[in-house]
C-alpha cells in the first residue's frame, strides 16, 4: 500500500503579523494527533486565535517493495 506524507498547517498571528508553518507526518492519524494534545492549547493561549489543519499531500512517504522474480532453472 502507497503512503503519502500529510501537511500539518499551522497559522496565527503576533502582534499584527500573520505567520504560517508546515509540519511533515508519515500519517494522517499521527497529525491529528498533534493536533489534540497540549501544544494546541499552549499555542492558543499565548497567541490567541490559531489555525491548525492536517491535509494528505501528493508526496509518497512509503511504498511497497515489489517482490523479486524468482529466476528460471534451465538445468533441471
Amino acid at each position: 500500500m502507497i503512503k503519502f506524507w500529510t501537511v500539518l498547517w499551522l497559522t496565527y498571528s503576533i502582534q499584527d503579523s500573520s505567520y504560517k508553518h508546515i509540519m511533515m507526518f508519515e500519517s494522517y492519524d499521527d497529525c491529528i494527533a498533534v493536533t489534540q494534545t497540549d501544544f494546541r492549547d499552549v499555542m492558543q493561549e499565548r497567541y490567541g486565535l490559531i489555525m491548525m489543519r492536517c491535509e494528505q499531500s501528493h508526496i509518497v512517504a512509503s511504498m511497497p517493495k515489489p517482490k523479486p522474480r524468482p529466476e528460471p532453472d534451465f538445468d533441471s
